[in-house]
């Protein structure tokens, strides 16, 4: 009788938090209003719901500053698979829904990746609870895109660790489709951050296999004080070099060049030069090495 009790304390806790937070939207008839909710992303999202509405895809919105984009807006979240719930109920209740639903997405997602970790249902469900109900992901329901963002999370440090930890190849896509769920529900910064946190998990993971597996290069003796200063004075380097470098270029006035992309300005140029230089040194450390960070590293790439 202990799991059949488990599961419902479980549940009961999860009801209890949710009436919590949002009885008055589920019984009262009230909206989220607080910030920017009201003023500004719940006429975005009915804007491209009229579009769609009208069998258009939601392009422009000549009601804004004498005209704005839509589907080149990314806070308009248009090609976001999970705005297909405005087009299943009606769009009050549909904002209500979309919010509410992607905080037990968070919530899913964190209980998910705590499993993966073999820690017990007990500690992934609290964990899920103080991640989802917690202030930080609960208070962006007023700037809905960060709360889309921060819901997915969970799901892209589990596919991160299904590729770096287990070596499966399905994360690899797993994690792309997490961060193309990010990018299109609004949030590019999350995406960002979720592999920039995706990369410091194979880093630790490749530190922690060095020490327990010794290897007779360079690469694989280093100490790992060593490691984590190259990799955070590398990033401080470039970071004080794009901030003195990008704000002193200035593209010339003139017509659009007529070559199509990616030969139509050097900075794609330099772009392509830079993945090149990242293949290269990830082929040259896999021959010298018996490392498999730099693997990692390419599959996140």
């Amino acid at each position: 009788m202990r799991r059949p009790f488990a599961l419902a304390l479980g549940a009961g806790c999860v009801l209890v938090l949710f009436l919590a937070c949002f009885w008055r939207v589920l019984f009262a008839g009230e909206q989220f209003g607080y910030r920017d909710a009201a003023h500004f992303y719940y006429p975005l999202y009915e804007r491209v719901e009229q579009e769609w509405n009208k069998g258009r895809l939601p392009l422009w919105d000549a009601s804004e500053n004498s005209g704005m984009p839509l589907l080149g807006n990314p806070t308009a979240a248009v090609l976001y698979p999970g705005k297909l719930i405005y087009r299943a109920l009606p769009y009050p209740l549909a904002a209500r829904v979309y919010t509410m639903a992607h905080v037990l997405l968070a919530l899913a997602g964190l209980y998910l990746l705590m499993r993966e970790w073999e820690a017990s249902r007990l500690a992934s469900l609290v964990s899920g609870l103080t991640y989802a109900f917690g202030a930080p992901v609960l208070f962006q329901y007023c700037n809905i895109i960060f709360l889309v963002g921060a819901a997915w999370v969970p799901f892209g440090i589990w596919a991160s660790d299904r590729w770096l930890r287990q070596g499966r190849r399905s994360g690899i896509l797993a994690l792309s489709g997490v961060l193309a769920m990010q990018v299109l529900g609004g949030d590019p910064e999350v995406a960002y951050v979720t592999g920039l946190c995706a990369g410091s998990y194979a880093v630790g993971l490749a530190l922690a296999r060095s020490r327990s597996k010794p290897s007779r290069s360079w690469f694989g003796r280093a100490p790992a004080w060593l490691w984590l200063t190259l990799l955070i004075g590398t990033w401080v380097v470039g970071t004080l070099l794009c901030a003195w470098i990008l704000p002193r270029y200035r593209p010339p006035r003139t017509n659009p060049p007529a070559v199509p992309f990616p030969w139509s300005s050097w900075t794609s140029k330099i772009v392509l030069l830079a993945w090149g230089l990242l293949a290269l040194i990830w082929v040259t450390l896999r021959k010298k090495t018996n490392q498999v960070l730099p693997t990692m590293l390419a599959g996140l790439l």
